[in-house]
């Protein structure tokens, strides 16, 4: 189910996209157990609001916090820090949780894009650009 979902998410040879059929898919396969990728897959297709799919950031957060706690997915700590470095609609912004992210992300698995992350963030903080939400 989530290898058909991540097919008609990109389209291919012979394959039109359908990003409404896709989320459908990865829906039923968390339903169903059987997640793999369907949770992250999902939680990015939520965030970004994919063609014929409504953006919802606050779910796209609850799905990557589950992938973190289920499956410890450096891809869901690394999206989830990034909507937590920029806020999203619905999403407050939090430096302080989107380094903690990166950090697990650098500390699974060596994370490329949460090093490079994490290191702008920490020269950002030290040179005072970065603000949270309130501050």
């Amino acid at each position: 189910m989530v290898n058909l979902g991540n097919l008609l998410k990109q389209g291919g040879e012979g394959v039109e996209r359908d990003a409404v059929r896709a989320v459908a898919l990865y829906d039923r396969a968390m339903a169903e157990g059987n997640s793999g990728n369907a949770t992250c897959n999902l939680a990015m297709m939520l965030r970004d609001g994919a063609e014929g799919v409504e953006r919802n950031a606050v779910r796209a957060v609850e799905l990557f916090e589950m992938d973190i706690k289920e499956r410890k997915q450096s891809k869901s700590m690394v999206c989830l820090g990034n909507m937590m470095r920029d806020g999203a609609d619905g999403v407050a912004r939090d430096t302080d949780r989107a380094i903690q992210l990166y950090e697990m992300a650098v500390e699974k698995d060596n994370n490329a894009e949460a090093v490079a992350q994490l290191a702008a963030l920490q020269r950002d903080r030290s040179d005072g650009s970065t603000r949270d939400e309130g501050e």
